[in-house]
């Protein structure tokens, strides 16, 4: 992948801290230009906040596996967005791996309803959820939403494409059956973005790894669906300036 084509990738969902792991971030030497960093509890929040870079835009939110860990509060939820510290609302949704499904839908809902207050765009995290979280959106459908972490099939990109939504994916969509299809409508669509997800936190802060995720990632898409890796990347970053969170653009 040359350089001139690296220059516009995006990481759209990514942590740089996670569980009290932090490891340094080099970014002159990480190919994405721009990162959506989650914050998922209060220490996540330090980091980001103490570790500010004009790279990193940020978003906060109770995720639905962390309900009873060192969570946001939701008045601190809403002082982050009143101050203007975050973006936007996320990663924020429903996950089946979790009894505690009616918690998870009042969590989910208020959360939405500060996304809608603050007119703030919404990182969805599904997991075996797909009807339920249809159910809450429907009541949000004037919100933008990016689901990150996409490995579903064809018929479930066009059943939510009712919303204003962009579909994140990184690796784990290679695995999935129906990939090809998933991957020619994102992309045709002109609805996809990347990510790398937890990789930094696994490699342990190693850029090489990390650059070689994403190099992988589109070079594999490409490949599958048979179109120029440029076209790709720089459908990508025309999402990001559409759905308005990076305000650098």
């Amino acid at each position: 992948m040359s350089p001139d084509k690296t220059s516009a990738l995006i990481d759209a969902h990514c942590h740089f801290a996670f569980q009290n792991k932090t490891f340094p971030i080099d970014f002159p030497n990480l190919l994405p230009q721009h990162f959506l960093v989650s914050a998922l509890t209060e220490n996540d929040l330090e980091f980001y906040i103490n570790n500010k870079n004009s790279s990193l835009i940020l978003s906060a939110g109770i995720h639905p596996s962390f309900i009873d860990e060192n969570h946001i509060s939701f008045d601190k939820l809403v002082t982050l967005c009143d101050t203007k510290t975050i973006q936007a609302i996320g990663e924020i949704g429903l996950d089946k791996r979790s009894n505690q499904k009616e918690e998870q839908i009042y969590i989910f809902k208020k959360q939405l309803e500060i996304a809608r207050a603050f007119k703030l765009p919404v990182i969805l995290h599904c997991v075996h959820s797909n009807q339920e979280l249809y159910a809450q959106m429907k009541e949000f459908s004037e919100l933008r939403y990016i689901w990150h972490g996409f490995t579903g099939t064809e018929e479930v990109i066009k059943s939510f494409s009712k919303f204003n939504i962009l579909f994140s994916v990184n690796q784990r969509i290679f695995k999935t059956k129906d990939r090809i299809n998933s991957l020619n409508h994102l992309v045709k669509e002109g609805i996809i973005l990347f990510e790398s997800d937890m990789i930094f936190i696994e490699t342990e802060g190693d850029s090489s790894l990390y650059n070689q995720y994403f190099i992988d990632l589109v070079e594999q898409m490409s490949e599958l669906i048979k179109t120029d890796q440029e076209e790709i990347i720089m459908i990508q970053k025309r999402n990001l300036r559409i759905i308005s969170i990076f305000s650098i653009f």
